[in-house]
């Protein structure tokens, strides 16, 4: 019996321990469960936090650079804005001295005393005077040649005008287009000193909405200085620009400049009606250099053909610039391409190339009946006799 009841009080002893050796560890582990499922939400709320905060941050971001986006497009306009105001403000400030320089080279023209317009001057580089340019229509009265035109020229400012006497059979005109040219023979020193050479034409096409000035004498303005309007190209019609600037009777033959080159654009020509309102028509100033233009639509090509200068005058040689004009016996205008060099006493042969491109300028020239050629830069002088064109081909 005694021996019995030892055996059982050290297995209840083990059994006791080891059931609080066992509940202790199910304890720490449930401790320790409930420790990490703490720290896994410590984490995933930090983690949250985190990325609450660089969403934040990122939106923060993004909103300061729309700002300064913003601010910089802002700035941008501004810039632009003030660059364009200064453009205005210096083509406005230019405007001045830009009349100022083209005044004296506007005239005024009476033809017959019973018909008037506007003409500019224009030294041409193969021409030993100054020309007028202006329209035909100016000039023609009844579509015949006038007797004579007096030529008024502005008062300088350290003086006064003057006027010169033209007889009308001296007056070149186009057959195909609205220009003609008056030859000054005996400018006096201002005007020489004044007029300008054929290189202040405008080489270029004026583009649509360019500012231009258009100068001369209109009905409506003063008979003794000129008169300016302004306006911008509107648009293009074959030969011709169409104008917002007012052209009225009198200003046709003026000048138009071209305000951001300073050059001399064309001739105002006439005034087309609307419903409303007018738009004028400018001629394009490359057609009286012969030049080919962008603006016209016209198929036909200007023809072309080889002739032979003689030099008749001396033993020295005489230079042809670039566009020298030839005159056909019809009065039809061709022009060299390139510079040249007459032999004393010599010839050559040279390309020239019509004014227009109209049929009229096909010349039918064989060696049994040469084309002859005259140079109207060499008339009222000894030259004009002794320096000539023949063709023995056709011109086509």
């Amino acid at each position: 019996m005694k021996t019995r009841g030892f055996i059982q009080i050290p297995l209840l002893i083990l059994i006791i321990v080891g059931i609080i050796i066992l509940g202790g560890g199910g304890y720490l582990g449930i401790i320790q469960y409930e420790n990490y499922q703490s720290e896994k939400s410590e984490r995933e709320k930090e983690s949250r936090e985190l990325l609450t905060a660089q969403q934040k941050a990122l939106s923060e971001a993004t909103s300061e650079i729309e700002k300064l986006k913003q601010k910089n497009d802002e700035t941008r306009s501004k810039q632009f804005s003030l660059e364009k105001k200064l453009d205005d403000r210096n083509t406005s400030e230019d405007l001045p001295s830009i009349i100022k320089e083209w005044r004296p080279r506007v005239v005024l023209i009476v033809c017959d005393q019973i018909q008037w317009g506007s003409g500019t001057l224009i030294k041409f580089n193969d021409s030993d005077y100054i020309d007028v340019v202006t329209n035909k229509h100016v000039v023609k009265i009844n579509n015949n040649l006038p007797n004579n035109c007096y030529i008024y020229l502005p008062f300088k400012e350290s003086g006064t005008g003057y006027k010169l006497s033209v007889w009308g059979s001296n007056i070149e005109e186009s057959l195909k287009y609205d220009w003609a040219t008056i030859p000054l023979k005996l400018p006096n020193e201002y005007t020489k000193s004044t007029a300008p050479t054929e290189d202040y034409i405008c080489k270029e096409k004026a583009l649509i909405g360019d500012k231009i000035i258009i100068l001369g004498y209109p009905a409506i303005g003063s008979s003794e200085d000129i008169t300016v309007t302004e306006g911008i190209i509107s648009g293009y019609d074959e030969e011709f620009y169409i104008t917002s600037a007012k052209v009225e009777q009198g200003n046709s033959g003026g000048a138009t400049i071209l305000l951001k080159d300073n050059c001399y654009l064309g001739i105002p020509t006439l005034a087309i009606t609307g419903l409303v309102e007018s738009l004028a028509r400018i001629l394009d100033a490359r057609i009286i250099l012969g030049l080919s233009t962008t603006i016209s639509n016209v198929n036909l090509s200007p023809k072309k053909g080889t002739i032979t200068v003689f030099n008749n005058y001396s033993s020295a040689n005489q230079r042809l610039i670039k566009s020298t004009r030839f005159m056909a016996q019809n009065g039809l205008i061709y022009r060299i391409q390139t510079g040249t060099i007459i032999p004393g006493y010599g010839s050559i042969e040279v390309e020239i190339v019509s004014d227009g491109n109209g049929k009229e300028y096909e010349l039918n020239c064989s060696t049994t009946n040469p084309c002859t050629f005259k140079i109207p830069g060499f008339e009222g002088g000894p030259r004009y006799d002794k320096f000539y064109g023949k063709g023995f081909t056709p011109i086509k």
